[in-house]
């Protein structure tokens, strides 16, 4: 089972102090604000994988979550 991180400030932040936890980031498809793509740039500066998705992903995966058109998979605290 994936651990998820979601919602753009908590993925943001960790992007910006630890991105080496962060292995991938689902962004709505839609999604054009500014912020979003900033997040890309980081993503793509620190290699990370995105993928662009439709909105159904995020019910799938998150359910009723607050995710804000963004989650991540992280990795295990250690």
């Amino acid at each position: 089972m994936e651990n998820f991180i979601y919602g753009y400030k908590p993925i943001y932040e960790l992007l910006l102090n630890n991105p080496k936890r962060l292995s991938k980031i689902f962004i709505l498809g839609s999604a054009q604000d500014q912020k979003f793509i900033e997040i890309l740039k980081i993503c793509r500066d620190n290699k990370i994988q995105t993928a662009l998705v439709e909105k159904d992903w995020f019910y799938k995966n998150l359910k009723d979550c607050n995710h804000q058109s963004i989650a991540g998979i992280i990795d295990k605290f250690e």
